[in-house]
C-alpha cells in the first residue's frame, strides 16, 4: 500500500487528473499543498485543519460526522502520537 507523498503523486500523474486540469494547474495544486504530517512538521498554534479547496467529503452524515470525530480525537492526542 502506498502512502504519503507517493500516494499523492500517484493520484495526481493518474489519466482522471491529467484530462481534467492542465499540466499548469496540477503543477501549482501540487505546489499549494501544505502537508505538515507527511512532512513531518508538527502543528503549533492555532493551525486547523481545512478542507478549502480540497475535494469534499461525501457520504452519508454519519460517516462524515465519524471522519470528524477521528479528526477531533487525534487534534487531542497529537502528543501521545508523535
Amino acid at each position: 500500500m502506498r502512502f504519503g507523498k507517493e500516494m499523492l503523486e500517484e493520484h495526481i500523474n493518474s489519466q482522471a487528473f491529467r484530462k481534467s486540469f492542465s499540466k499548469v494547474r496540477l503543477k501549482k495544486y501540487r505546489e499549494s499543498l501544505q502537508l505538515p504530517i507527511i512532512d513531518n512538521i508538527r502543528p503549533g498554534g492555532n493551525e486547523k485543519l481545512s478542507i478549502e479547496g480540497k475535494i469534499a467529503f461525501l457520504g452519508p452524515k454519519k460517516d462524515i460526522n465519524d471522519i470528524l470525530e477521528a479528526f477531533i480525537k487525534v487534534t487531542e492526542n497529537i502528543e501521545k502520537l508523535t
